[in-house]
């Protein structure tokens, strides 16, 4: 019933044992695993020898985005979830997703409570503010528990499983993720866009994965930050119907304003291509169902700096 995509890049110092102990369980049950190598120049495919799941070698390095809609293409299941090479899920994660969505239909994407290495929240699904910046629910909270399911204003790409049939309604000239996002934002993208045709994102109870996020250096730190002013842009301009873009444009020109004085060479982004832009907009806003009142509601106030996505 669920498809297991894993996208992976240089993982071979990222990827864990035990992570891999994990897939290989999860293949004897699911219908399919398939793993994305996006042109990694450390063999990371070679991790999943033995193993039974379908790996795809890019010949070129596309990014999250494009590598998660190669494998959506292939998919054959009800249901998908996505997951990042550097996040520990438990065995009865998939099943437990599995059962929500059957029984709550409205429902677009599951995932659980996603804890770091120290224990404390990554997240627990998107919380939107004024200036259109999500940030992480409860993020570097310990000791948090989900009881009851919750429904929040989107999820994570880190661990979520989705409504394949749901992904297919919200897709754009056949891309579930706007590619051009590359690995930055495109689920916040992503939320808005099933939002809009009233599809719901829920956390629900369960054991917690764990996201151990690998290593980064300090030049990609800079890159994700550029990258990141460019997609904050174009999920206003894409996703906002003109009355939202007017009631939010003061708190996006402080936003912005903080975020380059806190990241002045985020000012050096390049806004990507303005013919795709305006097309992916006349569609969103074509077809869009939610009222703006109602998005409205997931509004919870306002905070600075929209290059940063913690809480």
């Amino acid at each position: 019933m669920t498809t297991l995509i894993i996208p992976v890049f240089n993982a071979k110092n990222i990827i864990s044992k035990k992570f891999i102990e994990t897939i290989n369980k999860y293949s004897s049950f699911l219908e399919q695993v398939i793993v994305i190598d996006d042109a990694s120049e450390d063999s990371s495919a070679s991790l999943f020898d033995g193993i039974k799941v379908n790996v795809v070698h890019n010949k070129k390095n596309v990014g999250f985005a494009k590598s998660v809609n190669i494998g959506l293409s292939m998919n054959k299941s009800k249901y998908v979830c996505i997951l990042n090479q550097d996040c520990l899920i438990p065995l009865d994660w998939i099943k437990n997703a599995e059962s929500f969505l059957d029984d709550n239909k409205k429902a677009a994407a599951v995932s659980g409570l996603i804890l770091n290495k120290q224990g404390q929240v990554d997240t627990a699904g998107h919380m939107l503010w004024n200036d259109w910046v999500c940030t992480e629910r409860f993020s570097g909270m310990s000791g948090k528990r989900i009881d009851e399911p919750e429904e929040v204003f989107g999820l994570s790409a880190t661990a979520t499983v989705y409504r394949y049939s749901a992904l297919k309604e919200a897709a754009v000239a056949n891309e579930f993720f706007d590619e051009s996002f590359g690995t930055y934002l495109e689920d916040v993208d992503l939320n808005i866009r099933l939002r809009h045709l009233n599809w719901e994102s829920w956390i629900i109870p369960g054991a917690p994965a764990i996201h151990q996020r690998g290593s980064t250096g300090v030049r990609h730190i800079l890159k994700v930050r550029k990258k990141g002013a460019s997609n904050y842009l174009k999920i206003i301009f894409k996703n906002l119907s003109d009355n939202e873009r007017m009631s939010a444009s003061l708190f996006c020109a402080i936003s912005f304003f903080w975020g380059f004085l806190k990241d002045p060479l985020a000012a050096t982004f390049n806004p990507g291509d303005n013919a795709k832009l305006n097309s992916w907009r006349e569609i969103i806003q074509k077809r869009r169902i939610c009222s703006e009142e109602n998005m409205a509601k997931w509004i919870c106030g306002f905070r600075l700096n929209p290059f940063r996505r913690k809480g």
